[in-house]
């Protein structure tokens, strides 16, 4: 068998590929865009109808809201000082990562308010 650019197998070919090629891209596109139907992209994570939390990451339903330990470091007296600070966020188990809520001036918020704020679609008064 040549694949020769005279033959008509080398056409047949070219033509199969570009239309699997086609078919792939057009069916990733499909999947793509009812996935961005079904969710909402707000405080930096997907939400559903019901107001579920999926991860940005890995789009997999994030675990229940928690406090979490951490540090941060600040200068204080003219040395770096690591202080330990309190967070709340959510686990994503498949990725291991925490996911804060960030409003859209990059401020942490909280559940209850991002809650509100999903429910109503405005913006209530900040507590």
């Amino acid at each position: 068998m040549t694949f020769s650019p005279d033959s008509l197998r080398f056409f047949t070919f070219i033509g199969a590929l570009l239309g699997a090629c086609s078919l792939l891209l057009l069916t990733r596109h499909h999947i793509l865009s009812r996935f961005h139907r079904r969710y909402t992209c707000r405080f930096e994570i997907f939400w559903d109808r019901k107001l579920r939390p999926y991860c940005p990451r890995c789009r997999n339903r994030l675990s229940e809201w928690g406090m979490h330990q951490s540090f941060k470091f600040e200068l204080r007296d003219g040395r770096m000082q690591r202080i330990p600070v309190t967070f709340g966020a959510f686990r994503c188990v498949p990725c291991e990562t925490l996911v804060r809520l960030v409003d859209e001036d990059g401020f942490e918020v909280d559940l209850d308010f991002a809650l509100e704020r999903l429910r109503t679609g405005g913006t209530p008064a900040v507590p």
